[in-house]
């Protein structure tokens, strides 16, 4: 008989007459064999490979069929449950192929590296966070460049307009005089003037020298050469401070892209191996149930 033919008859089929004790014997296996037509049922209906009125007929028959025993099915059941076990040998086929190329899927090497620490987005994920650390570093390093200049310039200014402008109007201060020597070792002052103004600075002005004026004038110029270069490094801080921030705030960016990749990739491959898991679940029922009604 042809799928038509069985089509066409299948719905009109009527069960044999059983026996009172037959359908006492029936009605106890009942539940489990119900159970076992309704996982069949959804296995028939997820067979793309046959059409959906196919599919369907084979459902409204499945009990009328299965149900009566093997020596006991009319010929018409016996054709039914013949295509049933057609359709479910399809749908092993076809979940078995999809079995195979989810494996396929997980045993490649690349792919599931790149998801366990050693492929292109984990390794995407490092380079970020290190590129994000050296950001973080250098902008602190340009952060505590400009504070130490700062703090350096100042001091400068304080000893150049305070203890050293004193002592160029009138000098004689040893306290002001061991201030500015004191500054004059601290930011490396040349040694020669440094052993020079040790005396110089102590003379008042009526008592000062041509040396001692020059003494003056290069202690002078050693402190605005300082001051402004201390100024200059301040400036260059300041003008690379916004391309900084603006360093780590791209590697912060880069690293939430990176993050939503490896993530995204994780969760491809847990669903790859929850699929697959399925299909082989699947896969393993299909054939139950075609060893059930062989």
């Amino acid at each position: 008989h042809s799928h038509s033919a069985a089509a066409e008859a299948m719905p009109s089929m009527k069960r044999p007459a059983a026996s009172a004790t037959g359908a006492s014997i029936k009605k106890q296996a009942l539940d489990p064999l119900q159970s076992k037509c309704a996982e069949i049922a959804a296995m028939v209906n997820v067979a793309e490979a046959y059409p959906e009125n196919v599919r369907s007929m084979l459902n409204e028959a499945l009990q009328h069929s299965l149900l009566v025993t093997k020596d006991q099915r009319h010929p018409m059941q016996q054709e039914c449950v013949g295509m049933v076990k057609e359709v479910l040998a399809s749908v092993q086929a076809s979940l078995q192929a999809k079995v195979e190329a989810l494996q396929g899927t997980l045993a490649d090497s690349d792919a599931a590296a790149e998801c366990t620490g050693d492929g292109e987005a984990a390794a995407h994920l490092g380079n970020a966070r290190a590129a994000h650390k050296a950001a973080i570093s250098e902008e602190k390093l340009g952060e505590e460049e400009y504070t130490k200049a700062e703090r350096k310039k100042a001091i400068l200014e304080a000893v150049s307009t305070g203890d050293f402008a004193s002592l160029q109007q009138g000098g004689g201060d040893a306290k002001a005089v061991k201030a500015v020597l004191k500054v004059a070792k601290d930011f490396n002052f040349d040694q020669q003037l440094i052993v020079a103004a040790e005396s110089a600075l102590l003379k008042p002005v009526a008592d000062r020298g041509g040396f001692d004026n020059i003494v003056f004038q290069q202690c002078e110029e050693q402190f605005k050469s300082l001051i402004n270069a201390f100024g200059s490094t301040m400036t260059n801080c300041e003008a690379s401070k916004g391309e900084r921030a603006a360093k780590v705030e791209s590697a912060v960016a880069e690293i939430a892209a990176a993050e939503e990749k490896e993530r995204a990739c994780r969760e491809e491959l847990s669903a790859a191996r929850a699929a697959s898991a399925e299909a082989e679940a699947a896969c393993s029922a299909a054939n139950q149930a075609l060893k059930d009604f062989a």
